[in-house]
């Protein structure tokens, strides 16, 4: 088979990885969209292939009502809602503004799993803004619980060559008066270049000669992450960190998902159990009513009334009925007849 040429220049800016991936045998045609990747020195691997996946994806496709998603990264998929181009103010540019959501491939498994077995699964997207300016690059997770902020974003800063992480921490003031929200946190994530595995050898303390792989990178760099969102970044990194399945994300699922199964089909048997003690009690019961029925319809027993509840006096032979008028009742409704 003929491979026509491409030029390297064309092939590292990606253009000629695209076109050629229309020509090219599958295996090649894989390699070139892998190594089209533009890679960002001062930023962890995983965050330079999220923002390359977020740059290139089409809007989103539809069927009727329904979003198509794309299939991105290490099995997550992703949807374009929109992207808007603002001139920016004194003549520096333009700031580009796209919105997305994303589900990592965790959740892609767990939903596709629920499916299969016919349960509707739980909205799994995040929604996601990517902001595009000369001077820096942003993608910002938006809060799921409250729509007006405390996100958290990566900042990638081209200026100062550096990639930071950014949580709004906003949080409640003593008393619950007001919301405090200039108390953020901050700091360096650590990119591919020399001088940033130096620095990660040096944090680390690592013995001379230890190699800081971009794997190695991936992981240290949501490493101190605040365990409330932590597991989301873990699996953003095993999603789109060219490595690979760093964190174990899609089996930590299995294994929830095996552990919600259980919980499930213990409940099934717990319900049956208790159903059955109910049956069982509903028919002890029934069993005592008919009982005491047969007592008190067949004249013997504690509940029985003579020939169908029926008293004659003529059996007394020591008390009389109750007489007339009513101080009579003093003695208890009954007395002797030689009172």
């Amino acid at each position: 088979m003929v491979i026509p040429a491409i030029s390297r220049r064309l092939f590292m800016k990606g253009l000629g990885a695209l076109a050629g991936t229309k020509v090219l045998p599958k295996g090649l045609a894989d390699i070139a969209t892998k190594e089209a990747v533009k890679k960002i020195p001062y930023a962890p691997p995983w965050v330079s292939s999220l923002v390359n996946t977020l740059q290139r994806a089409p809007l989103k496709g539809q069927a009727g009502t329904k979003m198509i998603p794309f299939k991105v990264g290490n099995n997550a998929e992703i949807i374009k809602l929109d992207s808007k181009a603002y001139r920016l103010a004194q003549g520096s540019g333009t700031e580009k503004i796209s919105h997305f959501r994303v589900k990592t491939s965790d959740y892609k498994m767990y939903d596709e799993a629920s499916l299969a077995k016919g349960e509707a699964p739980p909205y799994s997207y995040d929604d996601i803004i990517l902001r595009e300016d000369p001077k820096q690059t942003s993608i910002t997770w938006k809060n799921k619980e409250f729509d007006a902020g405390n996100d958290q974003h990566i900042v990638i800063d081209h200026k100062n060559k550096e990639t930071r992480f950014v949580d709004d921490n906003w949080r409640m003031e003593e008393g619950g008066e007001d919301i405090i929200k200039d108390d953020w946190v901050e700091y360096v994530l650590p990119g591919t270049s020399k001088e940033s595995k130096k620095r990660i050898s040096r944090e680390m303390g690592l013995a001379k000669g230890d190699e800081v792989d971009n794997k190695f990178i991936d992981g240290y760099s949501v490493d101190d992450m605040d365990n409330y969102y932590a597991d989301m970044f873990r699996s953003y990194v095993d999603s789109f960190s060219p490595s690979g399945n760093i964190f174990g994300s899609v089996e930590r699922m299995q294994l929830k998902m095996a552990k919600e199964n259980k919980l499930k089909l213990q409940k099934i048997e717990d319900d049956l159990a208790r159903r059955k003690r109910w049956d069982e009690q509903d028919r002890l019961k029934e069993k005592q009513m008919d009982e005491w029925e047969d007592q008190f319809r067949g004249g013997f027993g504690m509940h029985a009334y003579n020939k169908g509840g029926e008293v004659k006096y003529d059996y007394f032979n020591d008390v009389v009925p109750p007489l007339e008028p009513v101080d009579n009742f003093q003695a208890g409704g009954l007395f002797g007849k030689g009172v």
